[in-house]
């Protein structure tokens, strides 16, 4: 939950600055994950650092969830039927989102404020508070995302956890022609 309202309030941070202030979303985009990236490690050294040296503390990690018979799948079973909430979680948001973009008024409202934001505003709806919930939910997913390193697969924090996997989101996107 913790990491859910950090990336939700680092989304509004973002929102902010590229949709109130007109900043480029790319140059504030870079900008806020280094400040992310040297915030949480901040707050983890004066958090855990003990006599100068670090204690690193052991987060229990999410137990995997066993789906009855699908586990059993040779190959497939394991890899998609038997894992954590999280991860059943990320693969049920991916259609759950599809439909919301794709099927759906609101969808098409926010897909609208990228590619044809006058049509959208035209109609009557605030472009900025639909932006600002949209970039919001990101962040928020983005946080959802960066705790699984922690709470669902590793049980520490270092920093650089993610390696740069965060960057293979992006070159994913790009990949599939901006289409979720």
């Amino acid at each position: 939950l913790a990491s859910i309202l950090a990336g939700g309030l680092m989304g509004v941070l973002m929102s902010f600055m590229s949709v109130s202030l007109k900043l480029n979303q790319t140059v504030v985009g870079l900008g806020l994950n280094l400040l992310a990236s040297g915030l949480t490690f901040y707050l983890y050294r004066i958090s855990y650092v003990v006599d100068g040296d670090f204690e690193i503390p052991r987060i229990e990690v999410f137990q995997n969830i066993e789906i009855p018979l699908l586990s059993k799948i040779p190959f497939l079973g394991p890899i998609l039927f038997n894992q954590n909430i999280l991860t059943y979680f990320a693969l049920l948001m991916v259609p759950a989102i599809w439909f919301f973009l794709y099927r759906t008024r609101h969808g098409l409202l926010i897909r609208g404020l990228g590619e044809y934001p006058r049509a959208v505003d035209v109609k009557g709806v605030s472009v900025d508070k639909f932006r600002y919930l949209a970039v919001m939910f990101g962040g928020m997913m983005a946080g959802l995302g960066g705790s699984f390193l922690t709470i669902g697969s590793s049980g520490i924090f270092v920093q650089e956890i993610s390696a740069g996997r965060g960057w293979l989101a992006i070159v994913i996107v790009i990949a599939g022609n901006w289409k979720p």
